[in-house]
């Protein structure tokens, strides 16, 4: 997964956004974009000020709510997913605002064959649920 997400940030002026659920996780992401020329933010405000493309990473749980990135010029990542179907969805809309010009774009790199993939079709399936009750 780490070597796609190089190969797609690598070099192209964007910001992206790389949330996971681990702390281990991001310390390895961290190590591994920078290892590979790709410029490490150490927050989001320092992210969103910054001239240079690269990526901050960061918890999925602690930035799901009430937390705009509708700024960002590349997309999410979700590295790893919550099990929680209300946190899926709140992450995947951190880049909606009514005044974005861009669609906002969510990728989340799945194993074939893996776990990861298991829990994506659990929590997406929980969330199109979850959406369609009404009272």
């Amino acid at each position: 997964k780490i070597n796609w997400i190089i190969q797609g940030i690598k070099g192209n002026g964007k910001k992206y956004a790389i949330h996971t659920n681990y702390i281990f996780e991001r310390e390895f992401i961290r190590n591994e974009l920078r290892k590979n020329g790709v410029y490490v933010y150490k927050t989001h405000e320092e992210m969103k000020e910054g001239s240079e493309g690269g990526a901050w990473v960061d918890s999925l749980i602690s930035f799901a709510e009430g937390f705009d990135l509708s700024w960002l010029t590349g997309s999410q990542i979700i590295y790893s997913l919550t099990f929680k179907g209300s946190k899926f969805s709140q992450i995947c809309d951190r880049q909606l605002k009514h005044d974005r010009k861009e669609k906002a774009k969510v990728a989340i790199p799945l194993l074939i064959n893996g776990v990861d993939k298991y829990v994506y079709e659990a929590v997406r399936n929980k969330r199109d649920f979850n959406g369609k009750i009404s009272f």
